[in-house]
């Protein structure tokens, strides 16, 4: 994936959508991302840090075709992910934060099985659900109900649906930062797994500098929506620092 000067200005957009990226000062931002360029290349975790409001998760929204940006482009397989059709599109892997989109009542094998029949998964449902459950080794927890799910089983459910469509890009907008360390340290291994054995590349939101020093190959850093560092640990790990001591909600190092 290639990101190309992307911009994103939310001047005319509604209130409801400026609040979704509200700055960490309080106020309601009009830019959200400021030139943002960006290569992801397959076998490596590139990690996007930053404080709140920095841009994070809407550079990630317009990666995943989500939100379209309003200046620049965004290339998978030299074309944009908002124009692909359902079939290419699935090679895009998307793991929100939270455990949006999930039915309580359901098990988590009929909330997969709900996604790939709307998905149109290649090959028969069935077969793709019992691929991710192996995947993400959710044991025999997939026919409880979700309703039922500790934080940590939610997350793994989570990263099961992004990987239905067998994606060659996967996005993660952040880890919670409720999971217990064992839990985390659970996902950190999947996610690396699936860059470095199975090729994929990863893209993984972050606001903790030990999370991006143990998982991630290269590091970006977003300020105010623009990127003000980027390279390895040692490049970026004096910049994020500053910003983080700016954002009294982030404590830099901490699991929770």
């Amino acid at each position: 994936m290639v990101v190309e000067g992307v911009s994103k200005e939310y001047r005319g957009a509604s209130l409801a959508t400026r609040l979704l990226t509200l700055g960490r000062d309080g106020r309601l931002p009009s830019v959200a991302l400021r030139d943002v360029t960006l290569e992801v290349r397959r076998g490596e975790i590139l990690g996007i840090l930053g404080p709140h409001g920095s841009g994070k998760s809407t550079l990630l929204r317009c990666m995943a075709g989500l939100t379209r940006p309003t200046g620049g482009q965004v290339r998978v397989d030299g074309k944009a992910p908002s124009g692909l059709t359902t079939a290419v599109r699935g090679r895009i892997g998307w793991m929100p934060s939270g455990d949006a989109g999930f039915h309580g009542r359901l098990t988590g094998r009929e909330n997969l099985l709900l996604y790939a029949e709307l998905h149109r998964t290649t090959g028969a449902p069935d077969a793709a659900v019992t691929r991710v459950l192996r995947e993400v080794a959710l044991g025999t927890q997939p026919d409880r109900r979700y309703a039922q799910y500790t934080a940590g089983m939610r997350a793994r459910l989570s990263l099961a649906r992004a990987l239905l469509g067998e994606p060659q890009l996967l996005i993660v907008d952040g880890l919670s930062t409720a999971l217990e360390p064992i839990v985390r340290d659970t996902l950190h291994t999947l996610l690396t797994r699936l860059a470095h054995e199975r090729g994929l590349a990863v893209v993984l939101s972050t606001m903790d500098l030990t999370e991006a020093q143990y998982i991630c190959d290269r590091l970006l850093v977003l300020d105010e929506g623009r990127v003000v560092a980027s390279g390895g640990y040692m490049d970026v790990e004096s910049h994020a620092e500053v910003l983080f001591r700016r954002d009294s909600t982030v404590e830099i190092g901490a699991w929770a």
